[in-house]
């Protein structure tokens, strides 16, 4: 339960602490990204497993939001969803529904309604105006084939119409080397943003990342460092410290050996 806590409070950072140097450095972040009426679809994605990517995708769509954007936040990680649980919505009906034709764009989308009857208190909602303004698309029932979802043209329509109806569309994708659904995705979108945790991840295999989503045709915006130390940072630390499970893109003997 405790872990479940600590969790959520990082991946809602920016709703609880507003005020905070660390979503001040996450404003600046929103605000370079520079969205505009062509330039408003973009994916978080990061090298491997448990680098933040999902913490800053979240955490990015409620500065977003407190800006008064209209915001759609997509759990596009059809493997290990964890969006769902961070705002207490149910994990189904959602994306892969929605790209089967299986239900409608309204009916795949929860609001703050949603997030009252959830996991998330009126309380916590009013610690910052805006949350109000953002609209998630849980990941639904977990397809056996996520490449065939994520390359078909449904899904293609389906963000050309969110890009008609929200100011800032913002896809939670699976790490880029495991699998390849990160790669397919960012042709796609406006622009790619990479968290890069430093200890953790290499930087050939950042270099790897780079050179894969830029052959597929994404571009990067730019590069999330996290979990900076302040003797090499000034600034305050992005301290993301969740787990997340590898069983969900290694094999159980290849996870063994990489812990």
């Amino acid at each position: 339960r405790k872990d479940e806590q600590a969790e959520r409070f990082v991946r809602l950072f920016a709703q609880y602490r507003p005020k905070s140097p660390i979503t001040e450095s996450l404003r600046n972040i929103q605000t370079n990204l520079k969205f505009s009426a062509s330039r408003k679809v973009y994916m978080v994605t990061s090298s491997g497993p448990r680098e933040g990517k999902s913490s800053a995708s979240t955490n990015l769509a409620i500065v977003a939001a407190q800006a008064g954007l209209r915001v759609m936040l997509i759990s596009a990680d059809l493997r290990r969803p964890v969006i769902c649980r961070t705002f207490g919505v149910k994990n189904s009906p959602g994306l892969s529904e929605l790209v089967m034709g299986n239900v409608s764009l309204e009916e795949a989308t929860c609001t703050m309604t949603d997030m009252l009857l959830g996991g998330l208190s009126l309380e916590d909602i009013r610690k910052s105006p805006g949350i109000e303004n953002i609209s998630i698309m849980p990941t639904g029932v977990l397809p056996s084939n996520p490449v065939e979802l994520l390359e078909s043209k449904r899904m293609a329509d389906i963000i050309e119409r969110l890009k008609n109806q929200y100011d800032a569309v913002i896809f939670d994708a699976p790490p880029v080397l495991p699998v390849t659904d990160a790669s397919l995705l960012a042709p796609r979108m406006d622009f790619v943003v990479v968290v890069y945790e430093m200890g953790r991840t290499s930087r050939e295999a950042l270099l790897r990342t780079k050179m894969q989503l830029e052959s597929s045709g994404g571009k990067i915006a730019g590069i999330i460092l996290n979990n900076t130390r302040p003797h090499t940072e000034d600034i305050a630390s992005y301290p993301y410290y969740y787990r997340y499970h590898k069983q969900g893109y290694y094999g159980k003997e290849e996870a063994g050996n990489k812990k």
